[in-house]
């Protein structure tokens, strides 16, 4: 007993006395006094490790007990907690009500209808409690189960209601049913739901009852609907089910209704919150794109300028941003920063957001407002983004920005980002700005010759005969010229940057001379234009688009006299081609009326040579 107080310290002798006196060479008492003597970390030191002895002791207890020692147990203490916890936590508190919308709370019956379930209705059986409850379908042993009935815990009342109202729901929304007897259903299905409308419309088969109403119901019935769920719009416009509804009150009710719900939506507050929540954005962007006149916008887009303009500004006081900007200058950081608070956090987290016009407008108005160092920040995140917005006008405005501002390693990421979409970009009715802008400003020409033409090659020739796609081409063989509408030779008309060593002083985004650069493309492309005019020519001459590309190809390629002696034969050619599957032979070129102003136009470009070559010809 002495050396081993020597070598463990009074603690190991006082807590294992019997250990000591029957077997002081244990291989117990050895892994005491050596910590990790079983091989694992800390095993021997009783003060590391807190549960240690008691299995140290089991195991001497029972080597004792196998040499016929008995050793007697340790009374257990009342108080401790049990190792394992058997039960379920909610088994304990069957009455346990889960607050409404509540989420994880679930509860199992049993057959003899413990732990608040009903008797009867079989094991392993869930159901969630609450004011909204999902339902979960029985499957039941014998296969007789009707799939259509749904389960609503703790009110049959209600039950009964939606049964009965899905009922009549099947017969309303059939196609083919005369009008009087669908609108009697209506007066029907009405009757059934009245004052119930609020407590079913947050399940997805509920829901759609009252749309049917909404849909084929009278203003008056449509009216009892709106004014049932009055003063809960916020609620559900945040329901994944009962948003829909109020979009469809959007939809068939009146202006009137629709002012009211947007009124109510901001006199609730936290207005801006709606539009990062994945239910509600889709309301605003409903109500903002299809909805909404032009005062109601802006008083739509007031409540992301920040508290002041959101609490203080009515449908009628309602300003854009340039006379908010004109009338108070002071003010312009002070919305610039709440904008971004917005936008920020929807490019960075929550990008598929970017597809509402709601947040492009709010991203575009901070692009053409925002000073250079914040803009620079927000365009590096939104470039790889770009490609999911070029479908709407003010997606493809943040593209033509973005490819102006954002440099030549930010011009080449969005390059990079349009491989193998060249084709579906050119013909977007806004997207191919983006391109007639990367055209403009981008002095790589070896990576737009490398995205861009090659892109444009692959489907030249079907390109050249739609309105957008041959305005790409046009790009590269006559730029900003003519052929473009007003609105998009402004929005690429000469673009000016921030200069880095002073932001306050604006340079030209590109540095290199504009005629070079359009050269250069333009070689990259010319083989591939010739051999497409002088393979689709019967095409192109009867079309506008056709008709311009060809023009230009002739005055720009060293090849033109062979495009020229194509257009002579379509002339001369007195065969016509078919046209679409009924096999209709096409007009002859000198009787449509685009190939003869097409030939009319050549023959007046003396330096073309047309009028000469086709007099040799004829005569």
């Amino acid at each position: 007993a002495v050396v081993s107080t020597q070598s463990t310290g009074n603690n190991s002798i006082t807590r294992y006395p019997l250990v000591i006196i029957l077997h002081p060479s244990s291989h117990s008492l050895q892994s005491m006094v050596r910590p990790g003597g079983h091989g694992k970390k800390g095993r021997g030191d009783p003060n590391k490790v807190k549960n240690n002895w008691k299995y140290d002791k089991n195991k001497e207890r029972n080597k004792l007990r196998k040499q016929g020692i008995v050793v007697p147990k340790e009374p257990k203490d009342p108080n401790a907690k049990p190792k394992f916890n058997t039960k379920p936590k909610f088994n304990k508190h069957p009455q346990f009500k889960v607050p409404p919308n509540a989420k994880g709370y679930k509860f199992w019956e049993d057959k003899k209808g413990k732990n608040g379930g009903d008797k009867g209705e079989g094991n392993n059986k869930r159901k969630h409690e609450g004011k909204f409850d999902k339902t979960k379908q029985i499957k039941g042993k014998g296969g007789d189960y009707d799939p259509t009935k749904r389960r609503r815990v703790g009110d049959s009342e209600k039950a009964n209601v939606v049964t009965e109202a899905k009922r009549l729901w099947e017969l309303i929304r059939q196609k083919k049913i005369d009008k009087t007897k669908r609108d009697n259903l209506v007066a029907e299905l009405m009757k059934v739901i009245n004052g119930k409308i609020l407590d079913i419309i947050f399940k997805h088969d509920a829901s759609r009852v009252v749309q049917v109403v909404l849909k084929f119901g009278t203003e008056e019935q449509r009216k009892v609907v709106f004014e049932a769920l009055k003063g809960e719009m916020r609620t559900l416009t945040k329901s994944h089910h009962a948003n829909h509804l109020v979009k469809k009150i959007m939809k068939y009710g009146t202006p009137e209704q629709a002012a009211a719900i947007l009124r109510e939506l901001i006199e609730k507050g936290k207005f801006a919150k709606l539009l990062v929540h994945r239910d509600a954005s889709k309301v605003l962007e409903y109500f903002y794109s299809d909805v909404a006149n032009g005062e109601q916008k802006k008083m739509i887009l007031n409540q992301f300028y920040g508290p002041e303009f959101a609490l203080f500004h009515s449908a009628t006081s309602s300003k854009n941003i340039e006379d908010i900007i004109k009338e108070q200058p002071e003010k312009k950081d002070y919305i610039l920063k709440h904008i971004r608070m917005v936008i920020e956090p929807i490019i960075n987290s929550k990008p598929e957001l970017l597809r509402r016009t709601l947040v492009q407008h709010l991203v575009l108005t901070f692009l053409n407002h925002g000073y250079a160092s914040s803009i620079a920040e927000i365009i590096q995140n939104l470039l790889p983004l770009i490609i999911e917005i070029l479908q709407t006008r003010d997606g493809a405005k943040i593209g033509v920005l973005c490819a102006v501002h954002a440099g030549v390693k930010g011009r080449k990421t969005l390059l990079k980002s349009m491989k193998n979409l060249i084709p579906q970009i050119a013909r977007e009715e806004f997207g191919h700005v983006v391109l007639l802008s990367l055209l403009d400003v981008t002095d790589d020409t070896s990576m737009t010759t490398k995205i861009i033409v090659s892109g444009l090659v692959t489907d030249l020739r079907n390109l050249i005969l739609t309105r957008t796609g041959s305005l790409v081409v046009l790009q590269i063989l006559a730029p900003n010229s003519g052929y473009f509408p007003q609105a998009t030779k402004n929005l690429l008309e000469a673009p000016l940057i921030a200069s880095s060593s002073d932001p306050k002083q604006l340079v030209p985004a590109s540095k290199k001379d504009p005629e070079v650069r359009r050269k250069e493309n333009f070689v990259a492309l010319e083989n591939d234009l010739v051999r497409v005019c002088l393979e689709g020519m019967d095409s192109f001459i009867r079309s506008v688009e056709g008709t311009n590309v060809v023009f230009e190809a002739i005055r720009n390629c060293k090849d033109k006299d062979a495009i020229l002696k194509r257009v002579l034969k379509c002339v001369t050619s007195e065969s016509t081609e078919t046209n679409g599957e009924k096999e209709e032979p096409q007009k002859h070129v000198l009787e449509d009326l685009v190939a003869g102003r097409f030939l009319k136009r050549l023959i007046k470009e003396e330096n073309l040579g047309f009028a000469k070559l086709l007099h040799e010809d004829l005569y």
